[in-house]
């Protein structure tokens, strides 16, 4: 379990990297200000935006491919309920975000993360409610979270930060569901 919460810790980490070391707003190489300040959304996008749009792609693409895993390696009802709201909650979600990219912003599907579903993979039962609940769940939700929530706050480019905000109480609830179902089958946060 250690390896799969490394692992995803390690996607939204290069992801936050990303964010951190981001050109800041008033390099005038970075943006163009529209006529009233505002970042117009047909000049390069800076890099805090990409980043952010890498590490939520990423994550919604994880939580889609974890969730179709679990319904096939869960026996438990609860953890298969879960697995679905996910993927019906993050394919809406990474197609709104989607949809809110200028048309000029161009930032290759990075996909899920490949290390997370390879440690999953093999697990079956109770071994792998545990570990997808912990991994995935919670720890996956928590990185999310701290994501969304600084792009929500820094973003430069106005619609991404905008599906950011929108974004978050989705996300919120999820880590909520996340503690419960945890709360319910033992698994320690």
């Amino acid at each position: 379990m250690s390896t799969l919460r490394t692992s995803l810790c390690a996607v939204f980490v290069a992801g936050a990297g990303m964010l951190a070391t981001a050109v800041p707003a008033q390099n005038p190489a970075a943006t163009a200000q529209g006529p009233q300040g505002q970042t117009t959304a047909d000049t390069a996008s800076p890099e805090t935006d990409r980043g952010f749009v890498r590490v939520a792609d990423m994550s919604s693409a994880t939580e889609i491919a974890a969730g179709k895993l679990a319904m096939s390696n869960s026996q438990d009802d609860d953890v298969k309920a879960f697995a679905r709201e996910m993927i019906k909650d993050h394919k809406r979600l990474a197609s709104e975000l989607k949809a809110a990219l200028p048309a000029s912003f161009k930032v290759p599907e990075s996909g899920p993360d490949r290390a997370v579903l390879e440690s999953l993979q093999p697990l079956k039962g109770k071994q792998f409610d545990d570990a997808y609940i912990a991994t995935v769940g919670l720890q996956g939700h928590r990185e999310a979270i701290a994501a969304f929530e600084r792009e929500a706050s820094g973003g430069q480019v106005a619609p991404i930060r905008q599906a950011a905000r929108k974004a978050l109480p989705t996300i919120k609830h999820h880590y909520q569901m996340a503690q419960e179902l945890a709360r319910k089958k033992g698994v320690a946060e």
